[in-house]
């Protein structure tokens, strides 16, 4: 299983920038649950699936966007016996200070 690790303590500052975008998705799509259940979200399941997978996939992406402007993103690996060392963490953003005023600090 692979998946990726947002430092969320560097997020911090674009807390309320991440409220927004997912009030202004909610209130697009106002038949969608409530919550972002990211497995079901991604694959339709449920209620999700009265919301077009392009703008599923498109608020992902801005998302994502916003979260690579102002964090660390890690990728992640698990195999049967556990997760593989810390060590072995790929770092796929370079410190910076963007316009949104997040920096690596």
């Amino acid at each position: 299983m692979a998946g990726l690790l947002i430092d969320a303590y560097r997020m911090r500052k674009s807390t309320a920038a991440f409220d927004e975008m997912i009030k202004a998705f909610l209130k697009k799509h106002p038949k969608a649950p409530q919550e972002l259940n990211t497995k079901a979200f991604i694959n339709g399941a449920n209620k999700w699936s009265a919301v077009d997978a392009d703008d599923r996939k498109q608020f992902l992406e801005d998302v994502c966007d916003l979260a690579a402007e102002c964090a660390r993103i890690f990728a992640v690996a698990v195999r049967g016996s556990g997760a593989i060392p810390a060590g072995h963490a790929s770092n796929f953003t370079k410190p910076r200070v963007t316009r949104n005023g997040c920096s690596d600090e």
